[in-house]
Formats: C-alpha cells, sequence, structure tokens
C-alpha cells in the first residue's frame, strides 16, 4: 500500500471519536441526572500552564460555593480554568451536582472537551481517510489510468460520434 503513512491518524481519528462520543454520553447522563441551583464564585484556584507564555502563565479556576437541596453547603473547583476569568469573584453561576461531583453549568464548562476531542478525531480522520484518497485521486499515475481505462474510451468514442451525427 502507497500511503501507509496515513492509517495511524485514521486510527487514531477513529479512537478520538469513539472517546468523545463515550464522553458526551457520560455529560448527558450527568446532566440527566443532576441537580440544578444557583452558586457564588468566591475565589480562584491559580495554577500554572504549561506553555510558561508570560501573559498567560496562570490559570484561573473558579471556587463556587452552593447550597444543596439538603440545605448543606458545598463548595467545589471548577475543572475547568481560563485566563482571563470567564468569572468575576460574587458572581452569581448556575450549578449542576449530584452526590459525587459538582459542575457550573454553561457551555464551556460541561461540553469543552466533548468539542475539542470530537474536533480533533475529525481532523485525524479527515487527514487519515480522505487525503490518502486526494492524494491518489490526483497522481499522475491515476490520470494515466484514467485515460487508458476502457471506460474513458467508451466516453470518448461516445462523445465522438455524437459529434458527427450532427455534421
Amino acid at each position: 500500500m502507497k500511503y501507509k503513512f496515513f492509517i495511524p491518524f485514521a486510527l487514531i481519528g477513529i479512537f478520538l471519536c469513539l472517546l468523545s462520543t463515550l464522553l458526551a454520553y457520560q455529560q448527558i447522563g450527568f446532566i440527566n441526572e443532576s441537580d440544578s441551583t444557583v452558586g457564588y464564585v468566591t475565589s480562584f484556584e491559580f495554577r500554572h500552564s504549561r506553555d510558561r507564555h508570560p501573559h498567560h502563565s496562570l490559570i484561573y479556576y473558579p471556587i463556587v460555593t452552593f447550597t444543596d437541596k439538603k440545605d448543606q453547603k458545598r463548595i467545589f473547583t471548577s475543572s475547568f480554568g481560563s485566563n482571563p476569568s470567564f468569572y468575576d469573584i460574587g458572581q452569581q453561576v448556575k450549578v449542576r451536582y449530584n452526590d459525587k461531583e459538582a459542575k457550573i453549568s454553561d457551555f464551556m464548562a460541561l461540553w469543552f472537551d466533548v468539542v475539542f476531542i470530537a474536533s480533533m478525531g475529525t481532523i485525524f480522520s479527515v487527514v487519515g481517510f480522505y487525503l490518502p484518497y486526494f492524494l491518489a485521486k490526483h497522481s499522475e499515475n491515476y490520470r494515466i489510468n484514467l485515460l487508458n481505462s476502457k471506460r474513458h474510451k467508451r466516453k470518448h468514442k461516445y462523445k465522438i460520434l455524437r459529434k458527427n451525427k450532427r455534421k
């Protein structure tokens, strides 16, 4: 096979698409089985990013306090952080929670990982599946084989006969 280099891209793409499907399924299960309430951002947990860029070296993870349906005060740190922060201290946020975990209920906090992994899976799949097809189709051997094929000759003869009939 001429394009063996692209097989790992296709396999990684399939794996990432399946992983994003599994994560989406788990996220939908969490949303369906969780309760919703309002919480407040009380502070931030600061973590250094890996890229060591001087302006974006700190990632802000909001620490949220809320009261659950049993009137117990609960505190959690969001797993989604950013720089600059999407939230301010004292800001009211929607919270989804169950007995095991709590999450801020907005699109970025709930779906960022699913969308990111699905996008990467799509990119890898396109490189792994479409690029070899595209390269093969546009290679010189493909054009030569197409010109020499019987199918192409039949189409060519048909067009010639049509032209001759008109004259």
